[in-house]
């Protein structure tokens, strides 16, 4: 079961990361343009999305590393229950 657990946990990650990425996209596009370097300049809702993708980086790491936690879990517990099989 504890695969299962892992699986699901891989997929979470995957998810984070998919919506951390979207919201990277999202920032370069809420930046507006201007002549002076740096060419950008924060946007109404950019500061909001920065924080969005950090928490979505952060979850996406965590729920990854749960899910290799998990994966390590599920391998020792067949192990276990394959050392009380006798043939």
């Amino acid at each position: 079961m504890w695969f299962a657990y892992g699986v699901a946990a891989g997929l979470g990650a995957m998810t984070f990361a998919y919506i951390t990425h979207y919201l990277m996209a999202s920032i370069e596009g809420s930046k507006g343009k201007i002549w002076d370097h740096p060419y950008t300049k924060f946007g109404k809702h950019t500061i909001k999305l920065v924080i969005a993708a950090r928490v979505g980086h952060a979850l996406a790491l965590i729920v990854g590393l749960s899910s290799l936690g998990l994966f390590v879990k599920g391998m020792l517990s067949v192990k276990d229950a394959a050392a009380h099989l006798s043939f």
